[in-house]
């Protein structure tokens, strides 16, 4: 690998010796001021922030229950579960914060930690919680597909002998929890990874009929479930009994019974009319359960049925049915098929432009639009991308503009100073491009500095 960066640095170096020194474009941009008046690095979004914080939650519960601190986790497990109950912490929040007591991360390695636990502390309803997790998780990285359609045989016992298990630990779990709506939200899961396999075709067959009601008037007690869909179901309706306001259970529902698990979308679709019609949602939990359906939509669009136009089309539905900083991935996916897949410029940007209208001041989008300038040839409008989404931190921003004032370029003088400060933030970064450039840069201003 050493070799090979000194071969693209001397490439690079090449390239920028015999760079035309003159501005072939024909329009100019007054020098900029030096970088150090722009951003070292793009700020922290808040689900940015969001996802940190639960990654170093999960390192936290790693250590203590590596140290069998259980009193510890008991205390912050409680503490979230209290913000729940005083609704000054969501359903969805608190249930991404407990699931973060099991550390999945660790593999098959942590079970006998997790089951040392429940020993320790049989009336825990968290000590099962997370050993059912552990074992839903490792349920579901046995399939390597991350469906039911295309898991080989041996893959699919494998994953329901583990979700066995998980069933076992949330069924402990549900006799003990003074809340239990975290454990329905994964029983829905382990009800589609237990369930008998299906065979090509019978994503075709109807899951239940209009006259079924919404609701499965039976549970686990009254003997085992003939088909996965109707146990999902009936753990999706206590769930909803519960807390209407908790639409995750509603979006794991959506994922495990979709056509990759031989569900359908006519019969989502209805049951969600059903939910709406039945439950008392806000508008909040009705918009976030739409989202979840077209996001579904749009991602089984381009794996399943290889129609790229309409699983864009669907990402954007997806947001705008209930847009929050989270799901602008969705509109960033969506960018990126019509992009490099239809190849639709112009929705592209229609895209781009929908994100910085939600977001101003979005480095992406903005980079995005100038890229798409550049295809068109409007180098003026590229670098115009460029310097705005240098000046919010972007790294392939500022490493751009500092490669135009090396060579003089898109409107730019030859300012080797220029240049450094700008590749210098990105080299910053970790951008392995930019810290060649860097190198670069120095023997260009030691050589000048010769003369």
């Amino acid at each position: 690998m050493q070799n090979f960066s000194a071969i693209r640095s001397l490439l690079l170096c090449c390239c920028v010796a015999f760079a035309p020194h003159a501005v072939a474009d024909d329009f100019r941009i007054s020098p900029l001021p030096l970088a150090q008046n722009a951003k070292p690095k793009p700020d922290e979004q808040p689900e940015q922030a969001n996802a940190r914080q639960l990654r170093e939650a999960n390192a936290q519960m790693n250590v203590l229950i590596g140290s069998r601190d259980y009193d510890s986790i008991e205390k912050i497990a409680q503490g979230w579960q209290a913000q729940y109950k005083a609704k000054t912490l969501s359903a969805n929040d608190y249930f991404n914060a407990l699931a973060n007591i099991a550390p999945t991360l660790g593999g098959k390695g942590m079970i006998g930690d997790l089951v040392r636990w429940t020993r320790a502390r049989p009336d825990s309803y968290f000590a099962w919680y997370a050993l059912g997790t552990q074992y839903l998780s490792l349920a579901k990285s046995e399939r390597s597909c991350g469906c039911n359609s295309g898991a080989t045989e041996a893959q699919i016992a494998s994953s329901q002998n583990y979700a066995g298990q998980a069933r076992d630990a949330f069924l402990q779990s549900l006799k003990l929890g003074t809340d239990p709506s975290p454990s329905y939200s994964q029983m829905i899961i382990v009800a589609a990874l237990v369930r008998r396999p299906y065979h090509r075709g019978d994503e075709n067959r109807p899951l239940r009929s209009p006259q079924q009601p919404f609701c499965p008037a039976k549970g686990p007690s009254a003997g085992a479930f003939a088909d996965g869909f109707e146990e999902g179901l009936y753990y999706l309706c206590l769930s909803l009994k519960r807390d209407p306001e908790a639409t995750q259970p509603f979006e794991n529902f959506v994922t495990y019974n979709s056509p990759g698990w031989y569900g359908n979308y006519n019969t989502l679709t209805r049951l969600l009319a059903e939910i709406e019609r039945t439950q008392h949602l806000s508008p909040k939990a009705a918009g976030l359960m739409h989202a979840a359906l077209l996001e579904r939509q749009g991602a089984d669009a381009v794996d399943l049925f290889h129609q790229p136009a309409l699983s864009a089309k669907l990402y954007v539905q997806a947001f705008e049915a209930w847009p929050t900083p989270e799901h602008l991935e969705w509109m960033y996916q969506a960018a990126n098929t019509e992009n490099l897949t239809v190849k639709n410029k112009e929705y592209t940007r229609v895209i781009f432009n929908k994100i910085i209208a939600y977001r101003p001041g979005e480095a992406r989008a903005i980079a995005g639009i100038g890229w798409l300038d550049e295809d068109r040839g409007d180098f003026k409008g590229y670098m115009n991308g460029m310097i705005a989404a240098g000046y919010l931190g972007m790294f392939e921003a500022q490493n751009n503009i500092g490669y135009y004032y090396m060579v003089g370029q898109r409107g730019l003088p030859r300012d080797l100073k220029q240049a450094k400060a700008w590749i210098t933030l990105a080299a910053n970064q970790g951008f392995a491009h930019a810290r060649e450039k860097l190198a670069v840069v120095d023997a260009m201003i030691a050589q000048e500095a010769k003369k």
